[in-house]
């Protein structure tokens, strides 16, 4: 009866750690692909000109 208990406890115990190491890669899935972008943003940013080629009388 004992014996039975304690692998029943097991087979929880494993369920509930295999969730968790799913939940934490989904989380490091969503931060990699925030990174992605972020990075992203950056490179857009970097493509355009610093200064302003135009002039505009109101832009000083």
């Amino acid at each position: 009866m004992l014996e039975i208990f304690f692998i029943k406890l097991i087979k929880i115990a494993r369920l509930i750690i295999f969730l968790s190491y799913d939940l934490k890669d989904g989380r490091r899935k969503k931060e990699e692909g925030r990174r992605k972008k972020q990075k992203g943003k950056v490179d857009g940013d970097s493509q355009r000109p610093a200064i302003s080629m135009s002039y505009h009388p109101n832009q000083l």
